[in-house]
């Protein structure tokens, strides 16, 4: 290098710079830019689509995604490698320095220095070695890196590695030279079309033909469709010929005629365009209002205020589902079909295959090819799904811009309108009169023939009893690559697979590190972990239901009464006192909620027993009276047992929640295996024969099912025991029931119900009731003590035990729960719930909420999980809308977590 005197300024020289460019080139890994990468990358893709070379396009689109998240990836992981080893730095000069010994020498300055090393070659390679790393990564570590081996061969390679129980689809968005020129704000909503890439799929990998790519056109906000045609009507009417590229003209024309442009204006306010904003920015739009209502609603403390909130969410609600139904209508239509994910029933499909491909033999449409013959399986798959406009439609751009392009290029030439071109890149390019033309010289079939043949195979699918299992059968998870532009879109709301389980990867190579690193604990494409690691959302919508509102109305008690020590002013013992009747209020909604909306009748089983056995027997024979008079000798014994104690405690029930427990009694206790041999010539379109507790069948199902075997309707059913409940709340006969004394209640309680008011439930209020820990401390504690109980209490003296006098006085000593809310166990149908599905959870979560804004936002990432667990307490609920729905859901060790966006 030269110094200059006078700038101060150091020169350096050529050999300088090449050599800190050859040291940068060998030691740095290749990185390159990611948006101009990805671009690339999806230019590529257009080419190989054009050209049918699916599998090349399929490998470009999946290196165009998240491609900045991958230089991420390697730079941490040369990061913990540095951490590791303090020699890793030195070790990773070795090869360069090898490579550079080994080069042939290019000057003759360098030649001496290459004798000097040659010298001590020996000990220096002695040296070398023992800092020598070996630098032979695995595959999955490979190809996460940039480099020749991410190629179309090794993505093939990967794509029959991964689990056979997925299905993985990728979205890209279309190339936009403004994703290098602009900021993102700039041009997000600025989407031509995207990609709809099947990587892994049923009939894919069925037919084994690799990869298969779609091309989706973006959204057309309606207004400019409608004035569009307005306009040409109007000219039209007028009878203007050759109107193209006289755009002045147009113009000139409708502002010299005034009467057209009235009837524009009177059309478009008809229609309700003013006003509408486009789908992308839209969705935008209500994203930010949304993030600001919830970050403004810790600052509202009026009443007005809290329903000017609730009325904005209320807003911005309906707003997302006019997105969602604009999406399903309007962008995606019949392509939905293709997010759906393998049918687990093997035969079931097998059976779809044979129906589609006999009515492709029927019609003769022999020269369908394998990509177009796969998009029709996807579709008849899911069209149970679709409007009959949306399979139409689809079927038409299958038949007609999916075919072999070679042979639309040969038949064109004789064919071609004046308007369309010859040197067409995609078929979609040409107009609709030229692809029928083209169709049906191809098929010598016409195109509304072949519309009408699978419109005809799709609703035999969608109506018919012989495929009514197909709406409701189980299917493997999906995992959704979605692009940065397209992840802010709740993909996982539209109705092909909102009852799916449905996960977001960043990318194929992301998805194959990670199942690489935990191949050995994935079980029919889950990943099995224990419950205890996770993450939980309780109540995503922010509102207080019964549980939130229990454990928030105790700690606002304890903190109450603990600050009353220090109350010495009138004002604040009014405060006081106001905010312990306030509580106090709480206490008795939280009772009403439990009684009302959640134990409802079955709040009977807790009563104890009578003491008057006379009483008893007469109940019972009542009750037997009324079960052999109306015919129900099928009834089985816990049917008969629930029935016997509705009516022990029917007095402190109202009416209706009598009614809808001997409902459930009678249509889901019953003997399952009645209801399986009855169920298959009575079961609805909604409903599947293969299920595992009568609950999970529809209540016309379960009413057909009961008059079935008891010969007798559901609605005589409800009637007669409705009127026996009467009978004994109403009449004298009965009237000492509700006085009568009744043997001690022990209530085993789990502890993250323990904090729950269950004796201050009308069922039991005035009833001796006391609570223990198990079974096991109940037995204990009673053989201990056996010679002390008489009829069954146990008999002390008064000196030995603890008292609480007037255990309302403000001295802080209350008992305060320390559960947390996110954990309850239910003591029914724990079996079932052992292996739980976590994406299942999550696509059950989102339509337990009341708000589809919170339901959109419930993304899961990561891949499809499992829990494996046999620890009761690990069950979980999300308690939404109040206390109205109480759901078992989410025992997950992903993160669940709400999208950041939404």
């Amino acid at each position: 290098m030269d110094f200059d005197v006078f700038t101060d300024e150091i020169e350096f020289t050529e050999t300088f710079y090449k050599n800190v460019l050859n040291k940068y080139v060998k030691n740095i890994p290749s990185t390159p830019s990611g948006p101009n990468y990805q671009s690339s990358r999806k230019l590529y893709a257009e080419e190989c689509l054009a050209e049918n070379k699916e599998a090349d396009c399929a490998f470009y689109l999946s290196e165009a995604v998240s491609a900045s998240v991958r230089t991420l990836a390697v730079y941490r992981d040369e990061q913990i490698k540095a951490s590791a080893s303090k020699t890793h730095k030195i070790a990773s000069y070795i090869k360069p320095k090898d490579d550079m010994i080994v080069a042939k020498p290019k000057l003759k300055s360098e030649k001496g220095i290459l004798d000097f090393l040659s010298k001590e070659a020996k000990k220096t390679t002695e040296v070398l070695d023992k800092f020598r790393i070996n630098d032979e990564l695995p595959f999955y570590k490979q190809y996460m890196r940039f480099g020749p081996h991410n190629n179309t061969g090794n993505l093939l390679k990967i794509l029959k590695d991964l689990p056979k129980e997925w299905t993985i689809i990728q979205l890209t968005a279309a190339y936009n030279p403004n994703e290098n020129l602009k900021p993102q704000k700039e041009f997000k909503t600025e989407i031509s079309s995207f990609y709809l890439t099947m990587l892994k799929n049923d009939f894919i990998d069925l037919y084994n033909v690799g990869p298969l790519t779609v091309n989706v056109p973006a959204y057309v906000h309606k207004g400019k469709e409608i004035l569009l045609i307005v306009v040409l009507f109007c000219l039209s009417l007028k009878g203007w010929e050759g109107w193209e590229g006289e755009v002045d003209l147009m113009e000139e024309e409708m502002h010299r005629n005034v009467k057209y442009i009235l009837f524009v204006r009177l059309l478009l306010r008809r229609l309700s365009v003013e006003g509408e904003k486009p789908l992308f920015t839209e969705l935008y739009s209500l994203l930010e209002d949304n993030y600001n209502t919830i970050g403004k609603a810790q600052f509202i403390n009026k009443k007005r205020l809290v329903q000017n909130y609730w009325s904005k969410r209320e807003d911005i609600d309906l707003r997302m589902k006019g997105v969602i139904n604009v999406m399903e209508r309007d962008w995606l239509g019949g392509w939905s079909s293709l997010l759906t994910g393998k049918l687990r029933d093997t035969q079931l499909r097998d059976r779809l295959l044979q129906f589609v491909d006999t009515a492709i033999a029927d019609w003769g449409f022999l020269k369908l090819t394998t990509k177009q013959k796969i998009l029709l399986y996807n579709l008849m798959d899911s069209c149970h799904s679709l409007p009959s406009n949306q399979i139409k439609s689809c079927i038409r751009r299958i038949l007609t811009e999916h075919g072999n392009t070679e042979d639309i290029r040969r038949v064109i030439d004789k064919l071609i309108c004046k308007t369309c071109c010859k040197q067409f890149k995609f078929p979609n390019e040409l107009c609709l009169k030229c692809l029928s033309k083209c169709f049906e010289e191809i098929h010598h079939v016409s195109l509304v023939s072949g519309i009408k043949a699978f419109s005809q195979v799709a609703t035999q699918v969608k109506e018919s009893d012989e495929w009514a299992t197909l709406k409701t059968t189980k299917r493997w998870p999906v995992i959704l690559i979605v692009d940065e532009f397209l992840d802010t879109f709740p993909w996982e709301m539209l109705c092909a697979v909102e009852t799916q389980p449905v996960c977001r990867m960043e990318n194929i190579h992301f998805t194959y590190y990670l199942y690489k690193i935990h191949e050995k604990e994935f079980v029919d494409g889950h990943l099995v972990n224990k419950a205890e690691v996770g993450r939980y959302i309780i109540n995503p919508e922010g509102e207080k239901p019964l549980f939130t509102e229990l454990y928030s109305l105790l700690e606002d008690n304890y903190n109450t009464i603990g600050k009353a020590q220090f109350i010495n002013k009138k004002r604040l013992v009014q405060n006081y006192w106001s905010k312990r009747e306030d509580i106090d209020l709480r206490m008795k909604g939280v009772i009403n909620v439990m009684e009302r909306d959640w134990l409802g009748g079955w709040s009977s089983l807790l009563t104890g027993k009578l003491r008057d056995t006379q009483l008893r027997d007469r109940l019972l024979r009542f009750v037997d009276t009324a079960i052999a008079d109306w015919g129900f000798l099928k009834l089985t014994t816990k049917q008969k047992i629930l029935l016997y104690n509705l009516m022990d405690s029917c007095h402190s029930l109202p009416s209706n929640q009598i009614k809808s427990c001997i409902r459930r009694i009678l249509t889901e206790h019953g003997n399952t295996e009645d209801i399986r041999r009855v169920i298959d010539k009575l079961i609805c379109k909604t409903c599947c024969r293969q299920f595992k507790f009568p609950n999970e069948l529809c209540l016309k199902c379960l009413s057909k099912c009961f008059e079935e075997i008891h010969h007798v309707s559901l609605v005589s059913g409800i009637k007669a025991f409705s009127q026996v409940a009467t009978q004994v709340k109403e009449s004298d006969e009965w009237a000492t029931l509700k006085t009568a004394k009744r043997w001690p209640v022990i209530l085993i309680v789990d502890e993250f119900l323990d904090t729950f008011p269950w004796e201050m439930l009308c069922a039991v209020e005035t009833q001796p009731v006391c609570r223990m820990e198990n079974i096991h401390f109940t037995y204990y504690l009673y053989k201990i003590h056996e010679k002390d109980f008489v009829d069954g209490h146990l008999v002390n003296k008064a000196e030995v035990g603890r008292y609480i006098i007037n255990p309302e006085e403000d001295i802080g000593y209350l008992l305060h729960s320390d559960g947390v809310a996110d954990k309850v166990e239910y003591k029914e149908e724990v079996e079932c719930e052992r292996k739980k599905e976590v994406l299942m959870a999550v696509s059950r979560a989102r339509s337990a909420t009341s708000f589809t804004m919170i339901a959109s936002s419930i993304v899961a990432r990561g891949l499809p999980l499992r829990v494996d667990d046999h620890h009761h307490n690990n069950i979980v609920y999300i308690i939404n809308n109040g206390a109205n729905k109480t759901i078992r859901e989410l025992q997950s060790v992903m993160n669940i977590d709400l999208n950041k966006n939404c």
